[in-house]
């Protein structure tokens, strides 16, 4: 309501017609106002422990032969990238692991959401103290750098540019289907936002981004959506971790 007011509006139909004058300006700001942009690094840390052993070949549930004979590159997309910090937690957990690296030499990684001032966060890599508290000290150590003195009442913290310029940030609305990709992901975060669907196009959703992944490719959703969402020809592997098989 403090939006609409700010502009001048009194009604949901004033603020449509201001919306509709302002074009793209006002399309992003009601966006904005809309969309919940709650996350933290290694939020359900339990997920990124399972990526790191199903990537790195370990389990019954690994990547396909085919797909670890192939040891080229890896390609991930994260649906709902927010201010950054699940894309990253992604991003420095396969990083951590040796074997994964071995394996693909080269991350391809796409994080992607509706909001655009939050994928102006997210690829700037700048977060807070309070925001970096979630992350392993060690975690912290190798990928962060203070931009202020210890002293500062309010220090912020930058990712390093290995992290930065290895994902690209891109826009895009989930319900704009088909999606616009050429090429098939190995692995697809898209986490704690299809809550926020009716239950026709959550499973929309999912059936679009399962045509977008590979054979023996994973796709991970948010824990409270495992018992609603139910992807079609796909085998859950852990709690909201399912695996496409064909």
């Amino acid at each position: 309501m403090s939006t609409m007011r700010s502009h001048g509006c009194q009604t949901y139909g004033q603020y449509l017609i201001w919306i509709s004058r302002a074009g793209q300006t006002g399309i992003n700001e009601f966006v904005e106002c809309m969309t919940t942009n709650t996350t933290e690094f290694f939020r359900e840390s339990a997920h990124f422990d399972i990526l790191r052993d199903l990537t790195g070949g370990r389990g019954p549930q690994q990547f396909n032969q085919d797909r670890l004979a192939d040891k080229s590159e890896i390609r991930i997309w994260c649906a709902a990238a927010s201010s950054g910090q699940e894309p990253y937690t992604i991003l420095m957990s396969l990083l951590a692991e040796l074997e994964i690296i071995r394996q693909f030499p080269e991350i391809k990684f796409l994080a992607t959401d509706i909001d655009r001032s939050m994928l102006d966060h997210a690829s700037r890599g700048i977060y807070s103290q309070s925001e970096v508290r979630s992350l392993p000290s060690e975690f912290q150590r190798k990928w962060f750098r203070p931009l202020a003195s210890p002293s500062d009442e309010n220090p912020r913290f930058l990712a390093n540019a290995a992290l930065r310029d290895s994902i690209t940030f891109a826009p895009l609305n989930l319900f704009d289907t088909p999606y616009p990709f050429k090429h098939l992901f190995d692995v697809i975060f898209c986490r704690n936002v299809l809550i926020y669907f009716d239950r026709p196009t959550s499973q929309k959703v999912v059936a679009e981004m399962a045509r977008h992944l590979r054979p023996g490719g994973f796709l991970f959703l948010g824990h409270s959506e495992a018992g609603v969402i139910r992807p079609d020809n796909m085998k859950a592997v852990a709690n909201a971790v399912y695996r496409k098989d064909s």
